[in-house]
């Protein structure tokens, strides 16, 4: 299977407090925990950007675990890091 260095991106909404998440593949952790930084408001979407990990090609499990709520996901992307 090809593996790729990624970086991924989305765009999150925090209107009162921070938010933290963490991303798995196939039940083992991608990505430390994920700060959603606050946004003061349910329509004020911010980028936040995570970069330098490595996913194989196949069928495979991708979660976000939540381990402190209190906000929106708009998109998740994945791109080949430069």
């Amino acid at each position: 299977p090809v593996c790729q260095t990624l970086r991924g991106k989305s765009s999150m909404c925090c209107p009162n407090s921070t938010g933290r998440l963490q991303l798995y593949w196939d039940g083992a952790p991608l990505t430390s925990v994920i700060a959603v930084p606050k946004t003061g408001g349910w329509d004020n979407f911010r980028a936040t950007t995570v970069k330098g990990f490595n996913l194989t090609a196949g069928q495979h499990v991708l979660q976000a675990r939540f381990t402190v709520g209190g906000f929106d996901i708009s998109s998740i992307e994945f791109k080949k890091a430069r």
